[in-house]
């Protein structure tokens, strides 16, 4: 932990969804990170249910000695990332709509925009995902075709 740029703790599964029970060695981690790390070098990664998390923020919030955001702040499933600034204030960076978890490197790299920031790393978009170029190209190209038809008509020399 102590050599590390950045420490992430996750707290919670997609696959356990409702059925997250956060055990002593997450918070294990966590009281080591509190100890040992520059707050800004700690992320907490949350893909839990709303009851999960305030089960997991009550006791949190007494390990960290601040309190991390209210669920209430939260929409439906709790699925982000928690940050925190030099004096252990806590932000919320969430990943989206989880009907999109597909895309979970990408949502990850959008949330996590001000953490590299914060480090003085260059942000950079990700790429388009290919699906997502194959499902714009097919209806711009028989867009394209039905123009190129539609003047060959207009325009027909014979």
């Amino acid at each position: 932990m102590q050599a590390a740029q950045l420490v992430v703790i996750r707290v919670g599964s997609p696959r356990l969804r409702g059925k997250v029970d956060v055990g002593e060695n997450v918070f294990w981690e966590l009281k080591q990170a509190v100890k040992i790390l520059n707050p800004q070098k700690l992320l907490i990664l949350l893909d839990v249910g709303v009851r999960e998390y305030d089960s997991f923020r009550a006791r949190a919030n007494s390990v960290l000695d601040v309190p991390l955001p209210e669920s209430t702040r939260l929409r439906g499933l709790v699925w982000g990332f928690i940050g925190f600034a030099a004096d252990w204030k806590p932000r919320f960076f969430a990943l989206g709509l989880a009907f999109l978890r597909n895309y979970f490197k990408r949502q990850c790299k959008y949330a996590l925009k001000p953490v590299f920031e914060s480090f003085g790393l260059e942000w950079q978009a990700p790429p388009l995902p290919v699906a997502w170029l194959i499902l714009g190209g097919i209806p711009l190209f028989l867009l394209v075709m039905v123009l190129v038809v539609l003047f060959l008509q207009l325009f027909d020399p014979l």
